[in-house]
């Protein structure tokens, strides 16, 4: 489960990061974590990573993650048009923010 604070923290990073114009920046959504990754602290990396860990964890099953992370966390960017689950899509971006981490894909 993840906090109140944490939620706000991922509508911010998924809002702002995704929002639906967010390939008029950047190639594609690897180009948005690139970018994130090169701007901020790796103090904030690393718990955002935590975070979103928890938050995909937190959901019984997938379509209840997609409703979510698309109405209630500003997301635009739907991975599933890549052939890539959200649950999957989400280990991705935290194995980005923290490549030293070794988390277990099967928890998301």
């Amino acid at each position: 489960m993840i906090s109140p604070e944490e939620s706000k923290e991922l509508f911010q990073f998924f809002a702002s990061n995704f929002h639906q114009d967010f390939s008029i920046e950047f190639k594609d959504d690897e180009g948005v974590i690139a970018n994130y990754i090169a701007n901020e602290k790796m103090e904030l990396r690393l718990h955002l990573a935590k975070t979103i860990l928890r938050y995909a964890a937190s959901f019984n099953n997938e379509s209840d993650l997609i409703s979510d992370l698309f109405d209630n966390k500003g997301c635009g960017f739907d991975p599933r048009y890549k052939g890539i689950s959200v649950s999957k899509w989400l280990y991705r971006i935290a194995t980005k923010l923290n490549p030293d981490a070794l988390y277990d894909e099967k928890s998301c």
